[in-house]
């Protein structure tokens, strides 16, 4: 391939140039000739930890190697000899990651213990320790950016928070505290991935939330920039390109993105395989694992489930090939950082495969067999700048090393390889820093340590001169008391100042290039496309304020466009012509030096092998679930988790209210502020898990509502597209949140309510702010529910408060609210609450819940209230959650579960979901069915069936098409249709007759709204209406059509041709308002409780329709001749049968149909019952089995 011309500056070519062509240029010569890399050997397998190995890098000699396992060890290994250098003792846990520095001077690791430590890489000392995180560190690097002699370490953790250390070059000295920035907007939210621009000026983070946010480091203060949905699940991988403002993202949705920085956006293109090859090796969903560049960015190479390599141009998005060699997944990928046609992959069926991309063929392939365990999976592995070697970890402690050539020095060196000090106790002050407990020194000033194997046997007096410090003793003195040998000499070289120096200044270079690009990226202007859009400058102000500004910063959600997106060519604009010139390019001389200098790609080691190194039984069950976000931390491979020690750190502060919390199986949403046509502010909430129609994909802007931002008025573009809110399209049963139905028993919660205020997540009106009467815990009816989208869509609810018995009180108050992030429900249903307190938590009470589709468990570390002064007997959020996972959360009682025998952290699979869920439904709530609610979804789903072969009725079948008419969002305050419902129904989302029946209505009430009074689309409407309710309602029919067979209800499509030609005084369903109770004054009002016949009695199961429906039946049923001998006259001869009959308490038709008339019955099972016993009581007092009466019974 022709190589790009440099378009460069003269002073960044030079500087460029002089450092990489030498580097450049002294690979080749080691490495040969291009097919070198066919020779690469195995110099030698070492067993250098007792536990599992997740982290190794190389010191930026390529002269050093450098391992972090589970023994709480890092150990410095030197590549050319395979010998062990030195241990670095201080962490009390496992460690999660390392860094070294660009200048080689240190050593950043990043632990279990929540711990990040600095190391001096030529002392060995521990220079400083911060604990900044309050659960587990899982990615630690330091960022090329240069300000002087300020650089930066960034450091992420289980807790959500990026940290970014600042310190002096010089003197190492580094600030006391990092600049933070909080990012856990859920629970169960952490940084798993991350990666840097070639310059530093971007830093980009990805979490399990399906977010991606990205930071913009400047001399002047370091601001998020952009917060963009990226995914539909866990974001695992980020790689940076070698050269340009462009990176990749790859997530267990089973894409990827190419994210392009253009006109002041990130600009995405999904990669992503056909469905029908997804599931190759028949392990669940797809879910791409690693990916990375190759060395000229002019391909992306991704790892997935199905153990394949595929190749993807990053412009069009085309897939370029298949790379097929390995057996399991493969979790480590990473270009050659000198031969452009070569990558390197390495997985968990312990192969480490070189590959030509170009001809898509093997080059070089190693197993990583281990005697007597097989073949041993490869956790992590790093490649030196020169591109010579490579160092691969696995789960059994190896170091293996690979290199060109043979290395006879490296092969003679012993297998095993500890000192006798790497497990001594160790005494660790206030500040993190470390004593021997035995000799009382720092570990880098103790004597030189003896040389053992695994089982703490010495070496010969001939090995104990490897050990540093040892090398120069004669036999006689091995024993001898010696100082460090850290205190003569370097543990790990040092680069020459006129290398650091050259480096600086081609950072410096890059830097400079960086920021000229995003100026112009920034001043690029896109001009009107279709429909878009109007929205505000994405690009932050780098004059903001440094911390994290939750009410300014700004986010894209672009998940919607991940399944659907028509094209993989992305979109192309004119610019402006100050900036019409050619985009410049790094030339590849610059971008083919060390990758780890530019492309610094990480995924947090112990998530990306977390579930993958189960074993085969486990590893087959999870897999079903992989379609289910993995938002927990990280779950430990069986082989990690048998001897498990216990974590240590320092104990996590419980927040204060106002800090963020979720609610559990919570999806996270924008949200966005438009108007309608009267200028009145609404807001959407944009669900990011619902497919999208193609001309739905455009970027969104959640505008953050705070006081500024209510009274400034924003012009909706026409035609722009938005969604219904996710929580009114839920078509399955959840606990959270709470979907309010007609006729629930609920408990509100005035915390909560209040709570919202305190948040300021959207403005609160004086009308929806809590009455001042109320109590902490309101036991209530809800007896009214209605929906509004002005100013924004609501629920709003009456209340009828209830004493705790069930009593009513006369007490009537309306709520209004709306499902959103970072708002607990205040309102839940009452069964859930009792059960949910008699369980009677206490402090040491195991729990689970249910946390984005992840089982927690934890233990109940306290319970207390929430305000104790205000609110002492309050249940809402008075425990206090201790995760297995360490980090501590206040909880309510009803967030969990008592944990069942056997539950451990992981997928919660589709079943647990449901019972997670699944609230009682009582018989009770379904009248006038036998069945119940098995009756209703019987008939529901027969009427549909044959409904939806109607032309006329395809309007109200399926979801509106926003897109055909986006104007529909704006006039309609709840969308609901027929598909909709027949889910809901089938999903037991109803929980009672009485809310399905509302939302059967609300389909004449949206035609209605949306088009012309009268028309024919708003009759059918209607018609559909009063058909599927009346023939819901006569599900008893079939206990009486023996004797009525000619009913009109027992055929839907004849009972809806005759509404629909038939006077439209029938018409009556669709506009019966709901309401449990009648003559409810405003809120705090009292309640008129007299009783009335009517659809809101109290007394009333289902509406007064069944009444006139049963009279029509009965009346046709007695004018029949053959009814006249269940019809009773004073006058009738057979007195004795008459007799005997009214003595079993029988009455005839004739006073079943006064009884309807007078509406004595409450149900029409009642009127079934007595129809009933009158036959069966027929049936016993007749004599003559062959009379014309016995065969009208019998038949």
């Amino acid at each position: 391939m022709k190589r790009k011309p440099l378009m460069y500056d003269a002073v960044a070519i030079n500087s460029a140039v002089s450092v990489d062509s030498v580097k450049l240029l002294a690979a080749r010569e080691l490495l040969g000739r291009r097919n070198s890399m066919e020779s690469l050997e195995l110099h030698c397998r070492i067993c250098g930890h007792l536990s599992s190995i997740f982290c190794v890098t190389f010191d930026r000699t390529g002269l050093f190697v450098i391992t972090g396992a589970d023994d709480h060890l890092v150990k410095v290994w030197s590549v050319m000899t395979g010998l062990l250098r030195f241990t670095l003792r201080g962490h009390s846990s496992e460690i999660s990651d390392m860094s070294v520095s660009h200048d080689n001077t240190l050593l950043a690791t990043g632990s279990v213990d929540k711990s990040v430590r600095i190391w001096n890489l030529q002392t060995a000392a521990t220079i400083t320790v911060f604990y900044a995180h309050s659960a587990t560190v899982t990615l630690v690097f330091f960022s090329p950016f240069i300000s002087g002699n300020r650089r930066y370490l960034v450091s992420t953790g289980g807790d959500c928070v990026v940290n970014f250390f600042a310190y002096n070059a010089e003197n190492h000295l580094f600030d006391v505290s990092p600049v933070s920035f909080n990012e856990r907007m859920s629970q169960g939210a952490r940084i798993i991935s991350s990666s840097h621009s070639v310059g530093g000026n971007f830093v980009v983070m990805g979490d399990t939330h399906r977010f991606v946010r990205i930071y913009k480091m400047a001399s002047d203060g370091i601001e998020k920039c952009f917060e963009i949905e990226a995914h539909k699940d866990r974001v695992d991988s980020l790689v940076w390109a070698h050269s340009g403002l462009q990176f990749a993202s790859g997530s267990r949705d089973g894409t990827a993105r190419v994210w392009k920085f253009s006109c002041n956006e990130w600009e995405s293109l999904v990669l992503s395989i056909d469905d029908t090859k997804k599931n190759a090796n028949g392990r669940g969903s797809y879910r791409v694992i690693m990916l990375c560049w190759s060395l000229e960015d002019d391909m992306i190479i991704t790892s997935g489930t199905d153990h394949i390599l595929h190749l993807w141009c990053p412009k069009t998005g085309a897939s370029k090939g298949l790379l097929i060699g390995h057996k399991d997944d493969a979790y480590v990928l990473f270009s050659h950082p000198v031969y452009r046609e070569y990558i390197i992959s390495a997985g968990h069926d312990g192969f480490l495969i070189v590959w030509n991309i170009y001809k898509e063929n093997i080059v070089r392939k190693h197993q990583n067999m281990i005697e007597g365990i097989g073949y041993g999976a490869f956790f992590d592995c790093a490649i030196s700048p020169d591109g010579t070697i490579i160092a691969a970890v696995d789960a059994q402690g190896h170091l293996s090393v690979y290199g060109v050539g043979t290395n006879q020095l490296a092969k003679t060196t012993p297998k095993e390889q500890f000192y006798h000090t790497d497990y001594m106790t160790l005494i660790m002050d206030e500040d993190g820093f470390c004593l021997d407990e035995e000799l009382g020194l720092p570990p880098h000033l103790m004597p030189p340590p003896i040389f053992v194997n695994a089982d703490g046997n010495p070496y010969p007096a001939l090995y104990q001169r490897l050990v540093p410090g040892r090398d120069i003793l004669i036999d006689s003195s091995l024993n001898e008391v010696l100082e460090s040998a850290w205190m003569s000499r370097m543990m790990v070289q040092s680069l020459p100042v006129s290398t650091i120096t050259i480096e600086i200044e081609r950072l410096k270079q890059l830097q400079e290039w960086e920021c000229r690009n995003i100026e112009k990226e920034c001043a690029r202007k896109k001009p009107s496309v279709g429909l878009r859009m109007e929205r505000s400058p994405q690009y932050l102000n780098r004059d903001a304020p440094v911390r994290r500004r939750n009410s300014a910063s700004r986010r894209i959600s672009v998940a919607q466009q991940a399944s659907l997106q028509q094209t993989n060519v992305t979109e192309t604009y004119e610019t402006n012509a100050e900036i019409a010139a050619e985009e410049v390019e790094i030339d590849e001389i610059i971008s083919s030096s060390s990758s780890e200098d530019y492309t610094y790609s990480s995924v947090s080691p112990r998530d990306e092998h977390s579930a993958s190194s189960t074993t085969s039984s486990e590893a087959d069950l999870s897999e079903d679930d992989d379609s289910f976000a993995d938002d927990s931390d990280y779950h430990e491979p069986s082989s990690r988790s048998l001897n498990r020690p216990k974590r240590k750190g320092h104990k996590t502060n419980i927040p204060e209210f106002t800090e963020t919390r979720r609610r559990s199986s919570r999806k996270r949403r924008n949200v966005v502020v438009i108007e309608d046509d009267n200028d009145e502010i609404q807001l959407d909430i944009l669900n990011s898990d619902q497919p999208q129609s193609s001309n739905q994909d455009f970027n969104r802007i959640a505008i953050p509502m705070n006081d500024a931002c209510i009274g400034k008025v924003r012009r909706k573009v026409q035609g722009e597209m938005v969604q219904f809110p996710e929580w009114m399209r839920i078509v399955k049963p959840c606990r959270f949140p709470y979907i309010a139905q007609i006729g629930d028993k609920v408990v509100y919660f005035r915390q909560g309510n209040t709570a919202v205020e305190m948040l300021q997540l959207y403005p609160v009106t004086q009308r929806m702010r809590p009455l001042a009467e109320l109590n902490a815990e309101e036991f209530c009816d809800v007896v009214e529910v209605k929906y509004s989208r002005k100013p924004y869509r609501l629920t709003a609810l009456k209340l009828h408060r209830l004493e705790e018995n069930g009593t009513q009180t006369g007490f009537v108050f309306s709520v209004k609210f709306h499902d959103m992030d970072n708002v607990p429900d205040f309102i839940i249903l009452r069964s859930l609450y009792d059960r949910s307190v008699s369980h009677r938590y206490h402090p040491g009470s195991r729990i689970e819940t249910i946390l984005d589709n992840h089982w927690w468990t934890g233990t109940i570390d306290k319970k207390e209230a929430e305000d104790e002064e205000n609110y002492p007997r309050s249940n809402w959020y008075c425990i206090i959650v201790k995760w297995d996972t360490g980090e501590d959360e206040r909880m309510s009682p009803w967030d969990v579960d008592p944990q069942q025998p056997g539950r451990r952290s992981g997928i919660a699979t589709e079943k647990d979901l449901i019972a997670f869920a699944q609230q009682p439904v009582s018989d009770i709530e379904w009248p006038d069915n036998p069945r119940g609610f098995d009756g209703y979804l019987e008939r529901f789903l027969e009427a549909v069936r044959e409904l939806e072969r109607k032309p006329e009725l395809r309007p109200f079948i399926s979801p509106v098409n926003l897109s055909k008419y986006p104007e529909y969002i704006r006039n309609v305050d709840y969308p609901v249709d027929v598909d909709t419902i027949m889910m809901r129904m089938v999903n037991r989302f109803y929980r009672r007759l009485l809310s399905l029946e509302q939302d059967i209505r609300y389909i004449a009430i949206n035609a209605n709204i949306f088009n012309e009074p009268g028309s024919e689309i708003v009759h059918n409407a209607r018609v559909l209406v009063e058909c599927l309710i009346r023939y819901l309602k006569f599900q008893f029919i079939g206990l009486i059509n023996k004797f009525y067979r000619n009913t009109e209800y027992s055929d839907v499509q004849e009972l809806f041709d005759e509404l629909k030609n038939g006077p439209i005084t029938e018409l009556k369903e669709f506009n019966h308002h709901i309401n449990k109770e009648l003559s409810v004054q405003s809120k705090g009002g009292r309640i008129n409780r007299q009783r009335k016949n009517s659809l809101g009695s109290a007394s009333s199961n289902s509406s007064l329709q069944w009444f006139n429906d049963c009279e029509r039946i009965m009346r046709n049923l007695v004018s029949l001749d053959r009814a006249s001998h269940f019809v009773w006259d004073e006058n009738d001869q057979n007195k004795e049968t008459l007799r005997s009959l009214c003595d079993d308490g029988c009455i005839d038709l004739k006073k079943m149909l006064e009884k309807i008339i007078s509406m004595i019955y409450t149900s029409p099972l009642e009127l079934v019952a007595d129809f009933k016993h009158l036959m069966e009581t027929y049936r016993n007092v007749l004599d003559d089995k062959r009379s014309t009466v016995s065969h009208l019974v019998f038949s």
